[in-house]
């Protein structure tokens, strides 16, 4: 039983092994008292541009990765809930430069010591696509509401969704008086207009 026991704790600690080193996402284990790493991925290293020597041994904050803040936090969650989930941080690499992670962590035990085992999960291009397409749509927003022309969104059945300025002042209503109300039922138009506009 004690072999059985002892090939069955080998087989498992290789599998983690070759699952630590082929994993897509940046993973580390540290301890958890202090916070300092013990061990990183191949990934890891490539990514934070620093050296396994010179990760090892050290904390995160002590290599600039992240904000003492967004280090307690982590911490804090730590202890409440025994791990965290997608907590999205700003990591800074050796160059400097930023990026943007998740951080997934949980305890783990190694030799019957506990350890801090965590994934990072770079989102930094996900978010600059998030950061430009919000930007975009300010722009669309500002170029809505400031146009010279008036300006009515309406859904099939004629209920005013949104309108900018000129069309505030054009019909003699804030646009937050229509929102949700029926154009043909607010005597805004004819009798003879009411079905061309909801053609």
């Amino acid at each position: 039983e004690r072999k059985e026991t002892e090939l069955a704790l080998r087989e498992s600690e290789e599998k983690f092994s070759t699952l630590f080193k082929t994993s897509p996402n940046v993973l580390t284990i540290s301890t958890v008292d202090d916070g300092r790493f013990i061990d990183i991925n191949d990934l890891g290293v490539k990514e934070l541009g620093y050296t396994k020597q010179e990760i090892i041994g050290k904390t995160s904050i002590e290599l600039g990765l992240v904000t003492l803040e967004d280090r307690n936090h982590l911490i804090k969650l730590l202890k409440e809930k025994g791990s965290y989930s997608a907590i999205e941080k700003e990591v800074r690499l050796k160059t400097g430069d930023k990026r943007y992670a998740l951080f997934y962590g949980q305890i783990i035990h190694l030799k019957g010591r506990p350890f801090l085992f965590q994934t990072i999960v770079d989102i930094t291009d996900r978010k600059r696509m998030e950061e430009a397409l919000q930007e975009n749509e300010d722009r669309l927003k500002i170029l809505f509401e400031f146009a010279p022309d008036a300006y009515y969104l309406n859904d099939l059945k004629g209920t005013f969704l949104d309108g900018n300025m000129a069309a505030e002042r054009l019909v003699g209503h804030k646009k937050k008086d229509l929102i949700g109300k029926s154009f043909l039922k607010l005597k805004l138009l004819s009798r003879d207009q009411l079905p061309k506009a909801a053609a």
